[in-house]
């Protein structure tokens, strides 16, 4: 096989993967607070979402706790929960609260020294910006 046509195989490689989402998996954290948006109402509360690291994160607040003010909203803290493999970011502000979470099949345990692992399954980590709990692997 020339060099070429090796190329273009894994060019074409490359392609197949990223578009079905097969690609390597990324270093990334949670969503800031400016990619929140309101996504829609239910019966049962409101809806909010981010796109944010190549991923939906999505959240509700039931219609029996506060409002949510997106504007007063700061990050609070990132867990991971390997049994549900399930990733979550905290938001508070201001009486309110919002959880926003993924799913992800495969999760590791954050290695960040930031990061508080209980019981070899999940981590939490706390902090006032995204950034101090990266999320390896997602």
């Amino acid at each position: 096989m020339s060099g070429s046509e090796t190329g273009m195989r894994s060019l074409a490689l490359f392609v197949f993967l990223a578009c079905t989402g097969q690609a390597a998996a990324s270093d990334t954290s949670c969503p800031p607070v400016s990619a929140i948006k309101l996504s829609g109402t239910t019966d049962d509360g409101t809806n909010y979402q981010a796109s944010y690291g190549g991923h939906v994160w999505k959240g509700e607040v039931s219609k029996y706790d506060h409002d949510v003010d997106l504007n007063k909203l700061a990050f609070h803290a990132a867990g991971v929960k390997l049994a549900k493999n399930l990733v979550v970011c905290d938001y508070e502000g201001d009486g309110s609260a919002l959880r926003l979470s993924i799913t992800k099949e495969g999760l590791e345990l954050p290695r960040a020294k930031s990061w508080d692992v209980k019981g070899g399954n999940e981590a939490w980590c706390e902090a006032k910006d995204v950034a101090s709990c990266p999320i390896e692997g997602i």
